[in-house]
């Protein structure tokens, strides 16, 4: 059976399977353990495969499960850091900046211009958490503007001029970015819906962005955006595990994120080594095609058995109007 046919029907199928609440995901991959592709349901514990009923078959198409629940990776980091001079409760006069001790991780400093692969998060005055910026892209006035995941760059209920900060810090200014636009749903592509977790914000307060640089990769500068197939050897430079190289095992994924709402036609990876793929804090990071060195997806989860969920970026640049270069 050829991957459309497969795709139909499992596109068919998915929004049945996913109303059952111990459903985590639903799409095309490698059946486990074989090169042959079929369609691969998530669950939330192996106890629950028997209970859902889940075919070894449909429709012709094999049928196989996996057991995992979709979370965020962003880090706690900030706040372990060491302490800090405590700051008195935000004013409308700004008290004056303290002095951070770092973790260590030379990924989380301030980098001028900013680049990809370094710490970012909301400049708010009580921000806990922490993730990577992805990369700096073009907007529709031709401006470089940093790309991240909106659960990185946004507080809650966000609004346009936000700002964003790189470092990431707990205690306000590192203003280096206002959000300019950001999505957290399902927006429509060349007639396909594709989830969305990002935002892009504009450099402010002196700061600036280098379009296409990422850190760790030297030298180089990503100038072309492409589309993930299944098999595609891919790398990522992020904030907690660095760079990691892995392969697409999923497509055309829906996956159920934190709270439950459903990011369709999403990709799944798997390290090539015996390490995880991402971490807690690599949410954000761009995806890299090994080979053509196109960026093809925007990182922004995964499990506990070792799968990243990621974007496909070509959608999200449409989005955003924006270009690579």
């Amino acid at each position: 059976m050829q991957l459309d046919d497969i795709r139909a029907v499992c596109d068919a199928q998915a929004q049945q399977w996913l109303a059952k609440d111990d459903v985590t995901a639903v799409g095309i991959g490698y059946l486990p353990g074989t090169t042959e592709i079929g369609i691969i349901i998530h669950i939330t514990e192996p106890a629950k495969v028997s209970a859902l009923a889940v075919p070894t078959s449909f429709n012709g198409v094999k049928v196989a499960t996996k057991v995992g629940r979709f979370v965020h990776h962003v880090s706690s980091g900030v706040s372990a850091r060491a302490p800090v001079t405590q700051l008195a409760p935000a004013t409308d006069t700004k008290p004056a900046p303290t002095t951070e001790v770092e973790l260590g991780n030379p990924r989380d400093a301030t980098f001028e211009p900013m680049i990809g692969g370094v710490s970012a998060n909301p400049n708010y005055w009580s921000s806990e958490s922490m993730g990577t910026l992805g990369m700096a892209i073009k907007n529709a006035s031709g401006q470089p503007v940093i790309l991240s995941n909106y659960h990185v760059i946004c507080r809650s209920n966000p609004a346009v001029g936000d700002e964003v900060a790189q470092p990431a810090h707990e205690i306000l200014f590192h203003l280096a970015a206002t959000l300019q636009d950001f999505i957290l749903g399902n927006y429509t592509y060349n007639g396909a819906q594709y989830g969305m977790d990002a935002a892009i914000a504009l450099p402010t307060n002196g700061r600036s962005a280098q379009l296409g640089a990422i850190y760790g990769f030297q030298g180089t500068v990503y100038t072309t955006a492409g589309t993930p197939n299944l098999g595609d050897l891919v790398t990522k430079s992020g904030l907690t595990s660095n760079i990691t190289n892995g392969t697409v095992t999923q497509i055309n994924t829906a996956v159920k994120n934190d709270s439950g709402a459903i990011l369709k036609n999403q990709i799944l990876i798997q390290s090539t080594s015996g390490a995880d793929f991402s971490e807690q804090g690599d949410s954000g990071s761009v995806i890299i095609n090994s080979s053509t060195s196109n960026a093809v997806a925007l990182l922004w989860g995964g499990n506990d058995q070792s799968e990243t969920v990621a974007s496909p970026i070509i959608p999200i640049l449409a989005r955003f109007n924006c270009t690579i270069s």
